[in-house]
């Protein structure tokens, strides 16, 4: 017990605490996030598991060109409009980037939707990845 109680010894267990904690921080913060899909992957999602496409964009970006059949809730909106989703549906949530959307997902598990995932990249990876792109307001 002594070796605990030392001061040196305890300064090196707050190091490899907090070096633990900073390893484990990508893991705990992708697990909030939902799972990440890439642009093919995501094709897979959709059209095998009939997934909803919730585009978070501004209404500007969206008319551009967004996914064919993708249902557009603005970032601001989706605490509102979550309730009128299927629950029963799995969601693909797409941002500009993929990265701004953990408390987007994190709203819609706590309305009760289970099934979502992330388009990793957001609608800049699909584009890159020479996926089609709708235009005009749905």
């Amino acid at each position: 017990m002594d070796f605990i109680y030392s001061p040196e010894n305890l300064m090196l267990i707050a190091v490899v605490l907090l070096s633990g904690i900073m390893l484990a921080w990508p893991a705990i913060s992708r697990s909030r996030m939902g799972t990440s899909l890439a642009p093919a992957a995501a094709v897979q999602y959709i059209n095998h598991k009939n997934a909803l496409v919730i585009d978070v964009r501004t209404s500007e970006a969206f008319q551009k060109g967004h996914i064919a059949q993708a249902r557009h809730i603005a970032a601001s909106e989706v605490e509102q409009k979550a309730d009128a989703l299927p629950k029963n549906r799995p969601l693909l949530v797409v941002s500009d980037t993929g990265r701004d959307t953990a408390r987007i997902i994190a709203t819609l598990k706590a309305k009760g939707h289970t099934d979502i995932a992330n388009l990793d990249g957001g609608l800049r990876a699909w584009s890159q990845a020479g996926m089609p792109l709708s235009g005009g307001k749905r």
